[in-house]
């Protein structure tokens, strides 16, 4: 080995690391996946969560434009009270309400969306003749009604 000439070569230089910027498509993929995921599972939730409520409004809305005579309107608002209720709190607390209990739980709980006339009026509608006067016009109730349900699908479930 006496004769090779050594002087002319140069050191072993390794090849440049790869960046990680930009990354390679798969990466872009699974990012897009993970962020069309993330928002389709919000959008779900948001519409599973929104349903009962937009169903009740709905409900309310159709009441209110089958009938003229508040006790009547005060009937079927009051049944539709009651299964929000059952849907919104435990059963054990809300099944058994009537009268005076259940226009109690309607002023507290819907945090004043209903004078306490038109809690009375709910409570007691059960009871009073389809042409009972009273003092209450369709329109009021129905607006009550409206705050009343947005109002308890605004609190959380389950609360006091």
């Amino acid at each position: 080995m006496k004769g090779i000439d050594l002087s002319g070569l140069r050191d072993i230089h390794l090849p440049v690391q790869p960046s990680w910027w930009p990354p390679a498509i798969g990466w872009w993929v699974v990012v897009a996946m993970v962020i069309l995921g993330t928002v389709g599972c919000v959008l779900l939730f948001l519409f599973w969560r929104s349903r009962p409520k937009q169903y009740a409004l709905r409900e309310l809305k159709q009441a209110y434009r089958r009938t003229d005579n508040p006790i009547v309107l005060a009937r079927r608002m009051s049944e539709l009270f009651k299964r929000i209720a059952l849907i919104r709190y435990p059963r054990k607390r809300v099944a058994s309400l009537s009268e005076e209990d259940w226009m109690h739980f309607l002023l507290t709980k819907t945090r004043g969306a209903f004078s306490e006339e038109q809690a009375k009026l709910l409570a007691f509608s059960t009871y009073l003749p389809d042409n009972t006067l009273t003092t209450d016009n369709t329109a009021s109730l129905y607006e009550a009604g409206y705050r009343g349900i947005k109002e308890l699908f605004k609190r959380k479930k389950h609360g006091n």
